[in-house]
């Protein structure tokens, strides 16, 4: 989204993607005169990674080396699954 004017009295926002804005905004030359703030929203990823046979071997494998914060630490850099279901399927490894 393109805010323009934004807390003024002549605020105007500006929603779609790129070439729906360009557009939008090229349809009036008034647009392109003040201030401008550009809102773009960021690669959401809704699919949430889960611990597979193969990470909880490789888990097992590191749990003989490292403590198991840096276990946790080094599995949820490397695979990006979330700290809190490493963490807890970590310790029923840890406890087999």
């Amino acid at each position: 989204s393109i805010c323009k004017e934004i807390t003024k009295k002549n605020e105007r926002v500006f929603r779609g993607n790129a070439s729906q804005l360009i557009d939008m905004l090229a349809g009036d030359l008034k647009n392109f005169k003040g201030e401008f703030v550009i809102v773009i929203e960021g690669n959401i990823n809704n699919s949430k990674k889960k611990l597979d046979k193969k990470t909880e071997m490789e888990i097992i494998k590191l749990l003989k080396k490292f403590s198991l914060t840096d276990v946790v630490e080094i599995v949820h850099k490397l695979s990006g699954i979330s700290k809190k279901e490493i963490y807890n399927s970590a310790l029923l490894l840890k406890n087999d």
